[in-house]
């Protein structure tokens, strides 16, 4: 996870990620990771089948809340000089991130939503695994 954000941390994120590719290996790292490392942690108290799905499961779990949490944030980290949206998709609707906020375009929006939206039924198999009342809830809360 370090090495991973070690990787971003030195970009300039002024104009988002590169493309698909680069911004899933972001929320791999930052978050995809963290889902990974919670599902081993939640295994002591769940099935076993849970833990074989770290890697699966899990990791889809954490790319859908980082990539639920790009999006809504998007403003806040545009003023604060960084983005992560990926330029393959906010490219097909305006030539940089300020013009975009300023047409607020719906349409790339969705196309956020949607790319984020993927990540969806892995994520509802992995909470359906889910035995624990208070593991449940920390997921579907976050």
């Amino acid at each position: 996870m370090g090495e991973g954000m070690a990787e971003f941390a030195g970009r300039n994120l002024v104009q988002g990620t590169i493309d698909l590719v680069d911004y899933n290996l972001y929320c791999h790292y930052v978050a995809g990771l963290v889902g990974e490392g919670l599902t081993r942690l939640f295994a002591r108290f769940e099935s076993p089948q849970v833990l074989n799905t770290a890697k699966t499961l899990g990791n889809s779990m954490g790319l859908f809340l980082q990539k639920t949490n790009i999006t809504r944030d998007f403003l806040e980290d545009l003023r604060d000089g960084r983005a992560f949206w990926p330029k393959e998709i906010w490219g097909r609707y305006a030539s940089s991130l300020e013009e975009l906020a300023e047409k607020q375009d719906l349409q790339c929006l969705n196309h956020m939503v949607t790319d984020a939206l993927h990540c969806v039924p892995e994520s509802l198999r992995y909470m359906q695994q889910l035995r624990t009342p208070e593991i449940f809830r920390f997921c579907a809360i976050t």
